[in-house]
């Protein structure tokens, strides 16, 4: 199980559900990919987004940074969502370009954020009032144990 489960039961998100998933699940395997692919399952919401908001027009060039640059995407997810968005950017472009070591720490702020957008995405979309807001730390620990178990027994669950 994953924090980002949920995202499994609303088949509009299957283009950036499997990558948020897979984001967590390999946290305690590789810091880094973990942090790459809260990048990409960002990319791909938000890519998503401008597919489905009328509101929102595609900026000259579709790369992540202009899409979220973009002063209607900006109005739309407001500056707190904005701004845990461009921490996943930067911290992600750091793990793609940038031979500096990514922590544990980093990455799970990245899957905690990642987490956020994705669920205020779910509200944006649905008919949900209430914003899920609770992102569990015991998942992550759960995801550690599953690792070490199929290393040390030699099979996966």
């Amino acid at each position: 199980m994953t924090n980002f489960d949920f995202l499994k039961n609303d088949e509009r998100f299957e283009s950036f559900a499997d990558v948020a998933i897979s984001a967590e699940k390999i946290l305690h395997i590789d810091a880094a990919s973990s942090v790459l692919n809260c990048r990409r399952a960002m990319e791909f919401a938000v890519k998503w987004m401008y597919s489905v908001d009328g509101a929102l027009a595609m900026p000259w060039q579709d790369n992540l940074k202009a899409l979220m640059d973009s002063e209607d995407f900006r109005e739309v997810v407001g500056k707190d969502i904005w701004v845990r968005m461009k921490l996943i950017r930067t911290v992600g472009n750091n793990a793609a370009h940038n031979p500096k070591k990514i922590t544990d720490e980093q990455a799970v702020l990245c899957l905690e954020n990642l987490f956020i957008f994705l669920d205020c995405r779910n509200v944006y979309v649905t008919e949900r009032t209430d914003f899920r807001l609770d992102f569990c730390q015991f998942f992550l620990s759960f995801g550690r144990f599953i690792n070490l178990y199929s290393y040390l027994f030699g099979f996966c669950f």
